[in-house]
């Protein structure tokens, strides 16, 4: 697979940079969503036919595109770039979870792409319902390091790429 730095991406947040939207149409002054969508599109035209990948989004619960790994064959990226598309923005941010789906799901992998604005504040599977977790932050690096811990002893070129779409005020990301 090829590397974020060697993937083209196809805007700068924040910079005033305009994007394409799932129909090829010009966004001039993208939000935080669109680029997201954006994003995710150019990584996923970027893999090859050797990468297997799967899409979770998240909000108040977690979605997932195939619910499985899938070949980067055409078809395929053609779904999840459709799919990436129709998803939307409502609900909290739930982090916890599309991490915890990400790395106890899907068996060995070499990289993990973590995007948001980094702003996590529930957790359905530990019981926060509502928007305003207080702990959450501190919970997710804790169990983050077991996940990946596990992940680099199967794999030991293991990577976590993260990339922060728009300004927090916390220093999860």
């Amino acid at each position: 697979m090829k590397s974020l730095k060697e993937a083209h991406l196809s805007s700068s947040f924040g910079g005033g940079m305009p994007i394409y939207d799932g129909n090829g149409n010009v966004v001039p002054y993208p939000n935080r969503w669109q680029a997201t969508q954006s994003e995710t599109a150019a990584c996923v035209n970027a893999m090859t036919g050797d990468d297997t990948f799967e899409i979770i989004t998240y909000a108040t619960s977690i979605y997932t595109c195939f619910g499985m790994l899938k070949t980067a064959e055409n078809g395929n990226k053609a779904t999840a770039i459709g799919w990436i598309y129709s998803q939307g923005t409502t609900g909290c941010t739930n982090s916890y979870d599309a991490l915890k789906a990400a790395y106890n799901s899907y068996g060995q992998f070499d990289t993990c792409l973590f995007m948001s604005d980094g702003y996590p504040n529930t957790a359905l599977s530990l019981g926060c319902g509502a928007c305003a977790c207080s702990n959450i932050t501190s919970r997710i690096v804790t169990d983050m390091r077991a996940w990946m811990q596990r992940q680099i002893a199967q794999n030991s070129g293991h990577k976590l790429l993260v990339l922060q779409i728009g300004g927090s005020p916390y220093s999860f990301m």
